[in-house]
């Protein structure tokens, strides 16, 4: 059996749930907002429902899949989520082994749908009944505002923190001394993305190759990749020199 393609999944998903009353609108998110779709990527679904239709369009959604092939696996996120939505993952027999569905499925009367270009990437619209596919402006002003505490955060914390890491390595316990070194990295990763990809400060190492130069791209590779005790002392002492630069670049008035 030839297996499914992106194309026929959400075909298949859109055509349908265009059709039901209740549902207002269904976008792709993800690697598809960011114009980085490729044989790895899985499906990145959001809908917006009317606010008592959840369930239905769970079921509606399952009875879709379910026609174009056997769901192999499916795990419904814990509720509350963390971003107040509803979401499952659904996995295809008939599919690729890398095409996931991650569907949300969000109430028309929630607040963050998470839309703005600035942060999540333009949506791409499969249909909106209502105009509800609509980003709110981005607040530049208090962003940088926000941001500005952040650093300042940072700053007070990073340099308490690294004793942790330092006092492992002198034990010579580098099962500890690498417990505590996502303490270096972390703060580190957040003054990169503050640098270089601000909106999106908070996500971590998610995507930020993208956004750097090939030379800090080449050093913060090496910083994650420790071969030895040796080496993780060093590369903590380049770590600690370069969130130090990066504190100076971006402090007001640095």
């Amino acid at each position: 059996m030839n297996q499914l393609t992106r194309f026929e999944i959400i075909t298949a998903l859109s055509k349908h749930l265009e059709s039901l009353d209740y549902v207002y609108a269904l976008w792709e998110a993800g690697s598809a907002a960011f114009g980085r779709v490729d044989a790895y990527s899985d499906i990145d679904l959001h809908v917006i429902v009317a606010d008592a239709a959840v369930e239905q369009t769970f079921v509606q959604c399952q009875s879709v899949l379910t026609a174009l092939s056997p769901i192999t696996d499916q795990y419904r996120v814990p509720e509350p989520t963390w971003h107040g939505h509803s979401q499952i993952f659904y996995t295809l027999k008939n599919a690729p082994e890398f095409l996931l569905i991650d569907l949300a499925v969000m109430k028309a009367g929630s607040k963050e749908k998470f839309l703005q270009p600035e942060v999540h990437g333009e949506p791409v619209v499969l249909f909106d009944k209502t105009g509800a596919v609509t980003a709110n402006p981005f607040d530049y002003e208090a962003h940088d505002a926000m941001l500005q505490d952040r650093i300042a955060h940072l700053g007070a914390m990073f340099a308490r923190m690294q004793s942790y890491v330092r006092k492992e390595i002198l034990r010579g316990n580098i099962l500890d001394a690498m417990y505590f070194y996502p303490g270096t990295l972390r703060p580190l990763v957040e003054l990169l993305r503050i640098k270089y990809d601000p909106t999106r400060y908070n996500w971590g190492q998610r995507y930020l190759g993208f956004y750097l130069p090939p030379a800090d791209r080449k050093k913060l590779e090496s910083l994650n990749l420790i071969k030895d005790i040796a080496d993780l002392d060093q590369k903590q002492k380049v770590a600690q020199e370069w969130v130090k630069q990066l504190l100076d670049d971006l402090s007001e008035g640095g």
